[in-house]
């Protein structure tokens, strides 16, 4: 009835409820079907993340004691190195999808994500005046993206976006920034996907802003959905950062693996990834 009169999200948030409050299993096979419809007909979609990791660089520091500025060795502080840890994340999207046309869907985006970082015992060892607050991250973005298809037979299909935002970073403003990139999805076979992607940013830096850069990322990977329904993803690419200064301007070639499991388990989606 809600959904019937418009209101959509109010209509997702008793079905879900009635998800986990239905008595057997034929009551609940029918308020998931009726979530799976009401949600393709939304324009509205809410999604949160969190997560938490370790990580062995919560500073961004370098892996060397040293570094050479104009043949010159320096020695290194220790909060310039990196500094190994616990990182938190948590993450709130919501997107508002356009009625679609016969070959294209754009939808609206407005996103929120917050890091908090607790540092180890040898990391505290190696900087004692530094704290994990000081590397804590906040970003804001709204953002307009679109999916096109050539036409209703192509299996391609081309994406463009448009991003706006801010972040801080142990607390204070960081930088705003312009971004934009455009990217590729097409079936290899029924389990195997290609996908490419561009993209440009613009960073302007409120702290410092010799630091302001453009950064330039280009990445290929393939997907697999293997028989159980998890997906698997390999990615490569390079990142070119483009600054006056320094200590910013570097080029950085990565790898990542991704692993989704398919099946939620207790209502939570489970994944991991490695990145080098």
């Amino acid at each position: 009835v809600l959904s019937s009169s418009g209101y959509r999200t109010a209509s997702q948030f008793w079905l879900r409820r009635a998800i986990q409050l239905a008595p057997n299993d034929r009551d609940k096979a029918a308020a998931v079907a009726g979530l799976r419809y009401v949600r393709s007909h939304s324009h509205w979609a809410f999604k949160i993340d969190a997560s938490l990791q370790p990580s062995s660089n919560v500073n961004g520091g370098s892996a060397n004691s040293t570094m050479t500025i104009f043949g010159l060795p320096f020695i290194l502080s220790g909060d310039a190195r990196a500094l190994s840890g616990l990182v938190g994340s948590l993450g709130a999207t919501a997107t508002y999808r356009f009625r679609p046309s016969t070959n294209a869907l754009s939808s609206l985006r407005f996103s929120a994500v917050q890091t908090h970082n607790w540092l180890s015992s040898s990391a505290r060892r190696q900087a004692p005046n530094a704290k994990g607050s000081d590397y804590d991250y906040s970003d804001v973005e709204i953002g307009f993206s679109q999916q096109i298809r050539a036409s209703v037979k192509s299996l391609a299909v081309y994406h463009w976006s448009a991003t706006l935002g801010r972040n801080w970073y142990g607390g204070n403003v960081l930088s705003d920034y312009i971004a934009g990139g455009v990217g590729v999805q097409r079936p290899l076979s029924p389990s195997v996907t290609f996908g490419a992607d561009l993209g440009l940013q613009r960073q302007l830096r409120a702290d410092v802003f010799s630091r302001s850069a453009v950064v330039t990322t280009g990445s290929a990977g393939l997907t697999w959905r293997l028989r159980n329904g998890d997906r698997l993803q390999v990615t490569v690419g390079d990142q070119d950062t483009h600054s006056k200064n320094i200590e910013i301007d570097h080029n950085m070639v990565f790898a990542q693996v991704t692993w989704d499991k398919a099946r939620p388990i207790r209502g939570v989606r489970i994944g991991a990834a490695l990145q080098m």
